[in-house]
């Protein structure tokens, strides 16, 4: 039986997000599925802790597969140090 194809992420739109307020996001990649289900979004700090009130380095948020081609989602506020 072969295998499905898997799931690609190619580009974020925006790709500037401000940190003071929670900004729509839209990912596209292939092959995302299932769609109208949830989907682990994850924010990764390149340094410092500005997730959770500025004690995480990273932060994961609920996103939705609209498409086989597009995640929609919605960034979390960020605390700069």
């Amino acid at each position: 039986m072969p295998s499905s194809p898997q799931p690609t992420i190619s580009a974020c739109s925006p790709s500037l997000i401000l940190c003071d307020v929670e900004t729509p996001i839209a990912i596209t990649g292939s092959n995302l599925s299932p769609v109208g289900a949830e989907t682990g979004i994850a924010f990764v700090a390149v340094a410092g802790t500005p997730f959770e009130e500025g004690s995480a380095a990273s932060l994961e948020v609920i996103g939705t597969i609209v498409s086989p081609t597009r995640i929609e989602g919605t960034t979390p506020c960020m605390e700069l140090e």
